[in-house]
């Protein structure tokens, strides 16, 4: 499940994807928190956030579906 997320979307982690499309870093998280945007946390301090999903978002395209809960550690996306 986790490869399908990754396949042919750009995962940036979340300081970058701040600087890239002028978000802070905390309402990325949000957003994250929110389901709003698709990411997968790979450690305590590191997330990887999908940059199209980011893009939708700043384009009023609301995000497919929420996300459920993590699993082992790992939060689901549904592409």
């Amino acid at each position: 499940e986790i490869l399908r997320c990754l396949v042919g979307s750009e995962m940036c982690i979340r300081d970058r994807a701040s600087a890239q499309f002028g978000l802070t870093p905390y309402f990325l998280r949000s957003l994250c928190h929110d389901g709003k945007i698709r990411y997968i946390k790979v450690s305590k301090n590191r997330w990887l956030l999908n940059a199209e999903s980011i893009a939708d978002y700043c384009n009023g395209i609301p995000a497919e579906s929420p996300q459920p809960d993590t699993v082992q550690g790992v939060r689901r996306v549904t592409l």
